[in-house]
């Protein structure tokens, strides 16, 4: 009748979930609830919030024997349908149950169930890899759960072979309930209740599951089936004890009686208490004795019951709580032990604690919470003392965050607690320390606020099976050591020790699959003192007997080697059980003679029977072991009075003299022989030296040496190394020289010939001298031995001293060279030849130069100028060169000269008892006019023309008769014109020769001379027209003219009068005949 009724509402339904489907892909996705999820397929989907993804062609619900039931199977051949839910947040899953039946028909495309971390996308490849698990048919139809997480109880498993072959197999056809449970990091599957699968601790948490196939395949596959009924999704809760339950406050916490007054209850001590019942509960660790679920109280009782259940006043062992968990497993009330860790306060840690869904009891001062949830910033706790307080920022004051983790491993610890002041120090049997935490604790009433005695606390997690030593310094008398040693099982050894005042050591010697073999002894701590008594020398030969002491309370054995330099055991008894101290004993007989000389190492040591040693239980002494004479002594060498080293074979002037030589490495060496030419073994020397005197006699002396050790073993002598004493001076090497000289090289190359000594030279020194400043340019220079030195002398005189030095060191007498004359100016032009005035010719230049070294063939540069004209200058290209090579070669030019090679023209223009005329010259210009004047009767006298261009001449007290004029015209060269010569008669009215223009002269006019003639030319009165000119040189040309005197254009005027006369007088003739002859 359900099944009917609830098929009238089946549309209804079917069409609400249709609606919801398509709504859910719009709303954000939901949170899981806190405690207990719930989908019972009850005629669809009934808790919709748990799913993201719905594909759910092929899913029928139904009701088959009471059961709502999804019924999973393929409608298409290429897809099965697909359930995923949301991922699962906080809290963690704790546990997951789901209801299914699976067909067992053949398939070749799986589908099934996947719980886990990892959830496929619809549509997405599956990775088995990546799955945590997932209940899967295998080809033949069978279903099985497959994980790669390995058992508990096989840890090492094949995970490739576990994903072939599955976990365990889920019979067919039949409902079964499927469980799995996360609890302290592991997993446990449950099939039908029973316990199949106990996994390995993992931090892989589940966050979801998914129904069906999530895969679309291309080819048409053979799907399974199966059923679902019901799941169930239960989330972690944290279970809160107070320790102000009324059940227990009043009930007295430890034996607080003992150390706290009257003030005793769990109420105010018992917060350490309660958080350690708080982890017991949430791991659901029960009494052993009766199943009982643990509170403070329980918890109480039982450790106070225990041995090691309490430490000092009221504080938690901790490892005690392991025992209870360890108990109650094996009594089968609880399904897991536990392991105690210990740390210092880390959030990281602590996060990751709580992420493995480990709590963590956190220590403040003073008092202790549990810390179960990591929300992000903050975790949520449980305070035992106040229940409000749930929550505690990351960022608190935490001292320590101690954690218990479900465990199978081996429970072996320690737990050590001193008082304050108190310092420890452990070491394992190899001396290596072990890292001690130390940790001050204590717990306050929470009430009255008083505090129990703090103590310093420290835990050692599986130490190996050993023995330990533990140094212990205590401030006083009395102070209290407690040592909590447990075993692998859990058992463990308690003791209390006592401690004196200062340092106090004990051994511990632990086995922790056999705590009955676990014990704890005061150690003797002072280590054994031992003593090489013999030998007493370190230098050994022959048979030697090593003898020794030991001193030692507890004596148990002692060590005696003999070691080469590699460490390599060469002799000895090696180890020696002797349990007696002794002094000096003989221990050993060493003969040396049996191995190779060199050096060895005694070595002596001992322990006693607490395995006590120190560096007073340890001497080695090093020896050397010689059967052999020395080496032979090497670098013997003489060094001069200076210190120079002249090797062997050298020679000196000063008899002052060192033998020199390496010191021996002879390890017994004792002293040397020292040997001179004449006498063996001549002084006894501890040194490496010798210094003296040579005999005051030039000539060759030997010395050498031989080594001696303490054994009296000679060793063999050395070379003999001779010195030669020679106080003659060398001769004088020759006179420096260097070309060219003078030069004007700023390198010079100089040479000079060898110096000769009876010793050899050893070499040369120069030193150069400035003539031209008298001193020394630098002192002595040494050369080395060459015949030929380089200068670098700037401008000047310099001479180069050179003299040469034996081997012996004596110095010859200086040679000097000439003066070499480093000169790098080239001549300097001084003078030229000035020039003032006008010339009638061309002029010559000299050119003067100034040098000190002008060769003695050098002849002075001149030029000659061309031409004529104003500033006249010449130019020519001379090299003047002196005699180091320097040269002038620039252009020389001359001083300008003014040059007038042409004559002047002179005209008379009258004559009478006044002459004028004219003159001119175009360059120098006319200085003057000079008239040679003949008068009638008198002698030729010469008079100056007043006026130069434009000149006449008046004669006074003339008279009537004939006169002679000859003009001449100078310009200011020095050239003179053509002279010219005027005959004429001056009668007694005449006062001129020259006549107004409109009445004709008594005189003629004379025709114009031709300038620059040096002919006379006579003019008479008679004569209209002038005589022809001889012809003459023009001045100033450097061209030849032709035979016949060119017109001058005074001479041309002349003809073109004459012309036009002879014209006009042949016109006037024609016209004359043409009237008469009309007539």
């Amino acid at each position: 009748m359900w099944y009917l009724k609830n098929l009238v509402w089946n549309k209804c339904i079917i069409l609400c979930l249709s609606i919801l489907v398509v709504l859910k892909f719009f709303l954000p996705p939901p949170i899981l609830k806190a405690s207990l999820n719930v989908e019972t397929f009850d005629n669809g989907i009934r808790s919709l919030y748990l799913w993201k993804n719905i594909r759910g062609d092929g899913i029928q619900y139904a009701n088959e024997s009471g059961r709502d039931i999804a019924i999973f199977s393929s409608e298409s051949y290429t897809t099965f349908p697909y359930l995923r839910t949301y991922d699962f947040g906080p809290p963690i899953i704790s546990r997951l149950s789901i209801w299914a039946s699976f067909s067992s028909n053949t398939t070749n495309q799986g589908a099934g169930i996947i719980v886990g971390d990892v959830i496929p996308e619809p549509g997405e490849y599956v990775n088995f890899d990546n799955l945590l698990f997932f209940v899967w048919p295998k080809g033949d139809g069978t279903f099985h759960l497959f994980t790669k997480l390995c058992s508990v109880y096989d840890p090492d498993c094949d995970e490739r072979l576990q994903l072939i072959n599955g976990v365990f197999e889920i019979q067919s056809n039949a409902w079964h309930n499927i469980i799995f449970k996360y609890d302290g990091g592991r997993y446990y599957v449950y099939l039908d209740e029973i316990l199949k699968f106990e996994t390995v601790a993992t931090d892989r948490i589940i966050s979801g599951i998914s129904l069906g196939q999530p895969e679309l395949v291309e080819t048409p596959a053979i799907w399974p089936g199966f059923k679902v009924d019901t799941i169930v999704v239960e989330s972690q809760e944290f279970s809160y004890l107070s320790q102000l339950d009324t059940r227990w406050a009043g009930e007295e916490y430890d034996h607080a009686s003992e150390w706290a007054g009257t003030e005793t209850g769990i109420d105010r001590w018992g917060c350490a208490l309660t958080s350690a019942a708080m982890i017991l509960k949430n791991y659901d660790i029960k009494n052993a004795t009766d199943g009982a679920s643990v509170d403070p109280s329980l918890l109480n009782s039982w450790l106070k019951q225990q041995d090691d259940g309490y430490v000092r006043e009221g504080l938690i062992n901790w490892l005690s709580i392991t025992r209870f968990a360890k108990a109650s497993k094996l009594a089968g009330q609880s399904m897991k032990n536990l392991e105690f860790v210990r740390a210092r306060y880390d959030p990281a840690t602590v996060s990751n604690n709580l992420s493995l869904g480990y709590a963590n009891i956190l220590g403040e001062l003073g008092h202790f919470i549990v810390a179960h949830t990591d929300n992000g910033e903050a975790y949520d706790v449980a305070d035992p003392r106040d229940v409000s307080r749930t929550t505690a920022e990351k960022t608190e004051n935490f001292l320590t965050a101690n954690v218990f983790i479900p465990s199978d491993s081996d429970l072996s610890n320690w737990l050590i607690a001193l008082e304050p002041g108190t310092s420890a120090s452990l070491f394992d049997s190899n001396n290596n320390p072990q890292t001690l935490d130390w940790q001050s604790e204590y717990i306050t009433d929470t009430i009255s606020g008083t505090s129990s005695a703090p103590i310093q606390t420290a835990y050692l997690p599986k130490l190996s099976p050993g023995k330990y030593r533990i140094v212990v310094k205590a401030d006083y008398e009395g102070s209290v050591m407690d040592l909590y040693l447990y075993g692998i099982v859990g058992d463990y050894t308690k003791e209390r020790i006592v401690l004196p005042m200062g340092e106090s050591s004990y051994e511990i010697n632990y086995d922790p699959s056999d705590m009955t073999n676990t014990s704890v002894r005061l150690m003797d701590t002072e280590p054994p003192i031992v003593e090489i008594t013999s030998p007493t020398v370190s230098l050994l030969k022959g048979e030697v007997t090593i003898a020794g002491s030991l001193t030692d309370a507890n004596p148990h054995h002692y060590w005696l080697v003999i070691a080469d330099h590699t460490g390599k055991v060469v002799a000895g008894p090696g180890v020696v059980y002797s349990t007696a101290s002794f002094v000096n004993q003989p221990l050993f007989s060493l003969k040396t003679n049996n191995f190779p000389d060199g050096k060895y190492t005694i070595k002596f040591e001992a322990r006693d029977a607490y395995e006590n040693k120190s560096d007073l239980s340890v001497e080695w002494m090093d020896i050397t072991v010689d059967n052999t004479a020395p080496a032979q002594v090497r670098g013997v060498r003489i060094l001069d009075h200076t210190g120079k080293d002249l090797g062997c074979g050298g020679a000196v002037n000063n008899r002052s003299i060192k033998v020199d030589w390496e010191d021996s490495l002879e390890p017994d060496f004792d002293y040397y022989w020292y040997d001179i030419k004449d006498i063996t073994n001549f002084k006894k020397l501890t040194k490496s030296e010798n210094s003296g005197d040579i005999r005051d006699l030039d000539g060759m002396y030997m010395y050498r040496v031989k080594a001696v050790d303490k054994t009296g073993n000679v060793g063999v002598a050395s070379p003999w190394c001779e010195v030669t004493l020679d106080r003659v001076i060398p001769g004088a090497p020759g006179n420096p020289f260097t070309l060219p000289n003078p030069t004007n090289l700023l390198t010079q190359h100089w040479n000079y010939t060898e110096s000769s000594d009876q010793v050899g030279i050893g070499g040369y020194y120069e030193r150069i001298y400035d003539v031209l400043e008298s001193n020394y340019l630098t002192d002595w220079f040494w050369l080395g031995k060459t015949l030929s030195a380089v200068t670098n002398l700037q401008e000047g005189e310099w001479q180069l001293d050179v003299m040469s030095e034996d081997m012996a060191g004596n110095r010859s007498e200086v040679s000097r060279s000439s003066t070499l004359v480093v000169d790098v100016t080239p001549p300097t032009l001084t003078n030229k030849t000035e020039f003032s005035g006008w010339y009638t010719a061309p002029v010559t230049s000299k050119f003067y130069f100034a040098d000190p070294n002008l060769s003695l063939d050098y002849e002075v540069p001149s030029c000659e100028t061309v031409g004529e004209g104003k500033a006249r200058t010449c130019t020519t290209l001379a090299l003047v060169c002196d005699t180091a090579g320097n040269c002038y070669s620039d252009p020389l030019v001359s001083s300008p000269a003014d040059i007038d090679l042409s004559n002047p023209v002179v005209a008379l223009d009258v004559w009478g008892s006044t002459l004028r005329g004219t003159a001119s010259d175009n360059l120098s210009g006319v200085e003057k006019v000079i008239i040679k004047l003949s008068k009638p009767g008198e002698s030729e006298v010469t008079v100056t023309a007043l006026g130069a261009e434009n000149w006449e001449y008046t004669i006074e007290d003339y008279v009537v008769g004939s006169y002679t004029a000859k003009i001449i015209a100078y310009d200011w060269a020095g050239n003179a014109s053509q002279e010219i010569t005027k005959v004429y008669d001056i009668n007694a009215t005449d006062s001129s020769a020259s006549s107004p223009v409109d009445a004709p002269p008594t005189t003629p006019l004379p025709e114009e001379s031709v300038l620059g003639t040096s002919d006379v030319v006579e003019i008479r009165e008679e004569l209209d027209v002038p005589e022809a000119v001889e012809p003459g040189e023009i001045l100033g040309s450097t061209s030849e003219q032709s035979d016949e005197a060119m017109p001058t254009d005074q001479d041309q005027s002349g003809l073109y009068k004459i012309v036009i006369m002879v014209a006009l007088g042949s016109a006037i003739f024609l016209l004359i005949f043409f009237l008469m002859k009309k007539r």
